[in-house]
């Protein structure tokens, strides 16, 4: 980090060793700062792709669909560890200093954003390091946020034989992945909940040392090369993440919510419209399949994923009833999310914290709540519409930036018929933000995109029906949002409902795809029979379909889509979408300013209201003051290098001491610093330099005074305007510092310099 101090110069590295560089004058000091920052940044852009080869090997790893793979591994033992190490010559040893945290608050997917857009990575990581995290992230349905730190090639017992594939670790969970010529075997164990590690000789009757793993009541074998040392690093972070006693409470997963009813109730299981009537015969059958899957991998806390057996599992019929809580909270990453908090009560937490103060969306839940699910008996009770309550306020409060959104209460409301509320809080939290992300905001993003997404696979995957409903004039918007918001809650009987949901945990947003292009296809007769859009969009507005139709059709689409493609079409669509938004902010924000009349044009508004946007707090249209000096940037660009001085601008322009501005007030403050008189800039800027509030300054911060003037009148430093600025400085202290004191006063300072402008102008005239 590198910050400007007077005529000093304090530079902090990594390690938060901090050296100081002292100049003779403030112009020696500005010009060896923007020379240092200059070198930094290119340092910094050599990097940039020296995680490449990592998100090449990450990009191998099977899909979670459980799709049969061919071809190559992604994890041979042949391939060297540590590709995600922060040191690309050398793997990461013990007490070395470990590479950083993702900033506070930010997500992956943000920190990419900003990368692309930087010089230099974010949070000092680089844009492919960031790319196989969220990869890796998405595959083991980890937090967002967490950084890996190596990978290891190693092989699995799973019973009757080891399997070969790659161990990643990363902060808070050791995670591995079968090779892809093998079946699909994932395993992700948080560090948490880890007992201890082990190197153990021999595995039933197998010749080999291998490390055993102790998970509470379970264990796990795997061997490596290199054990011992391998060891060593796994029982480094297991210390470092050491669970507490008192929170093995809140890591059990759920069982069935006897609160909600312990499902659905017998009046709702008898409903021929929601569930067949061998439901209850088909749950015995479903039990038994999935008892012989717990019998091999077992099933909760660090289970084994094959992903090929649990995909036919899902086909046959999804997951039984009782086992559901448990299952989904695990496949939707709900649990990691959990234990990756400082504490796992954080949804009883934060209740408590804001108990008497209601969030600013409370009045939206309210008017939601009794229409979230009205067939089921719980939520016709005040207990069941408090448990509702409970869990989107928490929520509001975790999230302020999503809030709350339509369609959230109905996809918590089926929740809290499996779970208890603390689950239902996380598992509504990794719905909302990893597994279908931007859905739920005020500006649906993510919504808009996936529309774009789906009438593209239409197209290709059912043209005759897409070019029927096209020629109706159908807006397939108007069926598919509430499909996706909803998670098809609501638009399919209730047993579909849940299958639904059951492989959506499993796969993610690209099941809600299929499905639709599913149902399009069931209805595929009746479609093209239809001869205006209102019959078309009553027709799919309550679907009825068979399940194992829907189910056979849904994984058959699936298998179909190319992945590499939809990310083409969501990153295309979504800088599309993105780009439509932030114009019509921008030419709101922008025409209503200009009509009540500034000083800015209207290209300079925009690039200022750009800027603005760019550096947003995350909880709203306001700006903190940490990132406020980017926005003076854009109105005062030599001031690129004075951001001490934005740092007292925004204090003076934060009048009621809230630490943020609004777009408006921003506009206000820097026309006075970029556009005002000459006269009117020097008192501004007299006043931040008077940091004492004593109307003087003394020859240092005169000289930071003149800098500023200079770079915001002439938009350079002082002393390329007028030459000798030790002259300058001078002559002001000659005629300025009456008392000799060594202070110059304000008024003396605006005679003095508007008289040396005017004869400085003369002489550049002649």
């Amino acid at each position: 980090m590198l910050g400007a101090v007077d005529k000093s110069i304090n530079v902090t590295t990594k390690s938060n060793e901090s050296y100081l560089f002292t100049f003779t004058s403030t112009t020696q000091r500005q010009r060896s700062l923007e020379n240092m920052c200059l070198l930094w940044k290119k340092a910094m852009s050599s990097r940039l792709d020296r995680a490449q080869a990592a998100l090449e090997t990450i990009q191998k790893i099977p899909a979670r669909s459980g799709q049969s793979n061919q071809g190559g591994a992604c994890g041979d033992c042949t391939m060297p560890g540590d590709i995600l190490s922060f040191d690309s010559d050398k793997s990461p040893e013990m007490g070395a200093q470990p590479p950083p945290d993702l900033p506070q608050g930010q997500s992956l997917e943000s920190l990419m954003a900003e990368s692309h857009t930087q010089s230099a990575p974010s949070g000092n990581f680089t844009v492919s390091q960031l790319k196989a995290f969220q990869k890796l992230n998405e595959t083991f349905r980890l937090p967002a946020d967490e950084v890996h730190l190596f990978d290891h090639p190693a092989a699995l017992w799973c019973g009757k034989s080891f399997k070969f594939g790659h161990l990643f670790i990363s902060r808070r969970f050791m995670s591995f992945v079968s090779s892809r010529s093998s079946r699909s075997i994932f395993l992700s164990i948080p560090f948490r909940i880890v007992s201890s590690f082990v190197e153990e000789n021999g595995i039933s009757g197998v010749r080999t040392t291998a490390i055993k793993i102790i998970v509470r009541n379970r264990k796990y074998m795997m061997t490596a090369d290199h054990r011992s040392k391998l060891v060593k690093r796994l029982e480094d972070r297991r210390c470092r993440l050491q669970v507490e006693e008192d929170l093995l409470p809140f890591i059990k997963v759920p069982e069935i919510n006897t609160a909600g009813g312990e499902g659905f109730g017998s009046a709702l299981l008898s409903n021929s419209q929601h569930f067949s009537t061998n439901y209850l015969q088909k749950q015995h059958f479903l039990h038994e399949q999935w008892n012989r899957y717990r019998a091999k991998f077992g099933i909760g806390l660090c289970m084994i994923e094959d992903r090929e057996h649990m995909r036919r599992l899902l086909m046959a019929g999804g997951i039984p009833d009782k086992l559901r809580p448990s299952l989904w909270v695990l496949l939707s990453g709900a649990f990691h999310m959990c234990l990756a908090q400082e504490t796992p009560n954080l949804y009883c937490e934060i209740l408590a914290k804001h108990a008497d103060t209601p969030p600013p969306v409370a009045g939206d839940i309210e008017k939601d709540l009794i229409r979230s699910f009205p067939e089921h008996p719980f939520f016709q009770t005040e207990a069941g519409i408090r448990s509702l309550r409970q869990v989107l306020t928490a929520y509001a409060w975790k999230n302020p930036k999503i809030g709350y959104c339509q369609s959230m209460n109905i996809v918590t409301a089926f929740l809290l018929v499996y779970m208890p509320e603390h689950w239902a809080f996380f598992v509504l939290s990794c719905i909302c933000e990893a597994l279908v992300p931007e859905n739920y905001s005020s500006s649906m993003i993510g919504s808009i995109v996936d529309q774009s997404i789906f009438e593209k696979l239409l197209s290709a995957k059912v043209p005759r029906i897409a070019d029927h409903v096209k020629e109706l004039g159908v807006p397939i918007g108007v069926i598919t949002h509430g499909w996706f918001l909803c998670l098809f809650i609501g638009y399919l009987p209730l047993e579909l409902c849940l299958q639904t949901l059951d492989v959506f945990f499993f796969i993610g947003r690209n099941w809600l795809y299929s499905v639709g292009i599913a149902i399009f296809k069931l209805h595929e007769q009746d479609i093209l029979a239809a001869d205006s859009p209102e019959d078309v969009i009553m027709m799919l507005k309550k679907v009825q379909a068979n399940g194992h139709d829907l189910l056979k059709l849904g994984f058959r689409y699936l298998d179909a889509i190319n992945q590499e493609r939809i990310e083409e079409i969501r990153n295309t669509e979504r800088s599309r979408v993105i780009e439509g938004l932030e114009q019509n902010n921008r030419d709101g924000f922008v025409r209503e300013i200009m009509d009540r009349g500034t000083k800015f044009t209207e290209k300079e508004l925009e690039r200022i209201f750009n800027a603005f946007m760019e550096n947003i707090a995350p909880d709203g249209m306001r700006i903190t003051k940490d990132r406020f000096h980017e926005v003076v940037e854009a109105a005062v660009p030599a001031w690129e290098f004075r951001s001490e001085l934005s740092d007292r601008l925004f204090l003076l322009m934060d009048e009621e001491g809230a630490g943020k501005l609004s777009f408006e007030r921003v506009v206000a403050g820097l026309e006075r610093v970029a556009k005002a008189p000459l006269r009117n800039r020097m008192e501004l800027i007299f006043r931040l330099h008077d940091e004492d509030h004593d109307g003087k300054l003394d020859k240092g911060d005169y000289y930071c005074f003149l800098d500023a003037v200079a770079r915001s009148y002439f938009n350079s430093p002082f002393d390329i305007y007028v030459g000798d600025v030790s002259a300058v400085v001078g002559d002001t202290f000659e005629e300025g510092d009456r008392d000799q004191d060594g202070l110059v006063e304000l008024a003396d300072v605006i005679l003095i310099l508007i008289d040396h402008e005017s004869e400085h102008g003369k002489e550049r005239r002649r």
